[in-house]
């Protein structure tokens, strides 16, 4: 289920995030994002239910000159350093700036990842310009 990153009037994204088997929150490592991410996450950290450190943590929109040690810290994930380089399939996916489309890491894994996020929830983001 798609939730809402605004929780508070919003009964159906504490529900599902409170009874989720798993949960992927989405981020992105631009300053906004982090903004985001530190604002959030106490008050994510209040609720036990909602079970924070079972969340799985994904990254969009990552940039090589992004401080990667930086990042990696805001968001609580491992620096994970590989030599293994993108496939022709994944730079020409990476390359297509699709929206809903992404490669996630799991691991030593790279894993193509579609998410279908209706027209008005990109109403929600405004028109400034963000990806």
């Amino acid at each position: 289920m798609d939730c809402t990153s605004q929780l508070s009037g919003d009964d159906l994204s504490t529900i599902a995030l409170r009874n989720a088997d798993r949960v992927l929150r989405c981020g992105t490592a631009d300053l906004k994002g982090l903004s985001f991410f530190d604002a959030q996450l106490p008050v994510l950290s209040m609720n036990k239910d909602f079970r924070v450190e079972k969340h799985l943590k994904a990254l969009s929109g990552f940039k090589s000159h992004f401080p990667k040690k930086e990042v990696a810290e805001a968001y609580g994930l491992p620096l994970v350093k590989t030599k293994a380089k993108p496939t022709d399939a994944e730079e020409e996916l990476l390359a297509s700036k699709q929206r809903g489309q992404a490669l996630l890491m799991v691991g030593s894994k790279r894993l193509r990842a579609n998410f279908e996020i209706p027209d008005y929830k990109f109403e929600y983001m405004g028109k400034a310009g963000g990806r």
